[in-house]
């Protein structure tokens, strides 16, 4: 928990323009992330291009995974945290159990000098994990939860802006305004939903 705390504090230096030299390194890569997200949850929709009954339909689902490609980019990166935290649990176990065990087949002198290897295995994966895995992944999400979010809510985001041009030029009967906070909220959202899960369930060991 401690380093997913840092990396969000982190995170929220760097959105704010501290660390100047690093924010802009991590800002191009979160932009590059961003943009394949974005290309990627797009390219799953050429399949349907055909089917002209599908064009509006289609047009409204592409204009809302562009909206929410951030929030999806921060998702995979929770995702990924969480992941990591579960796999340095489960390797560590494997390493102890298969350590006791061999207890049954080697001598008691290397019996013990196995146990004590994983032991120390374990114990570095735990400390490897939290400052190169963990928190590097947990500031990239919180960049880019507070860079977009913050495009959001000005009203600036040109990714708001044409999603709403488009949804106002296939159904006229809409109301800009309308429309583009609800685009806001749909991009918004997947902001919130993944900073609950990541602080959700907190590490019993604090790492």
């Amino acid at each position: 928990m401690i380093w997913i705390l840092l990396g969000l504090a982190l995170g929220v230096a760097l959105g704010q323009g501290r660390l100047q030299e690093i924010g802009q390194i991590l800002d191009s890569l979160v932009t590059s992330l961003v943009l394949f997200v974005g290309q990627f949850l797009e390219s799953g929709l050429t399949i349907l291009e055909p089917f002209e009954a599908l064009r509006g339909p289609l047009t409204v689902i592409a204009l809302a995974f562009s909206v929410t490609a951030p929030g999806v980019l921060v998702a995979l990166l929770v995702f990924l945290v969480k992941a990591s935290q579960k796999a340095r649990k489960i390797i560590a176990g494997i390493l102890v159990v298969g350590g006791l065990l061999s207890f049954g087949f080697v001598d008691i002198l290397t019996a013990s000098a196995l146990i004590v290897a994983a032991l120390v295995v374990a114990s570095a994966a735990r400390l490897i994990t939290g400052p190169f895995v963990v928190m590097p992944l947990v500031t990239l999400a919180t960049l880019t939860a507070y860079r977009y979010s913050a495009l959001m809510l000005s009203g600036t985001d040109p990714v708001i802006m044409d999603a709403t041009a488009d949804m106002v030029a296939l159904l006229p009967w809409l109301e800009p305004y309308p429309c583009r906070l609800a685009f806001i909220v749909l991009g918004v959202a997947p902001f919130f939903a993944a900073t609950s899960a990541l602080l959700a369930g907190p590490e019993k060991d604090k790492i």
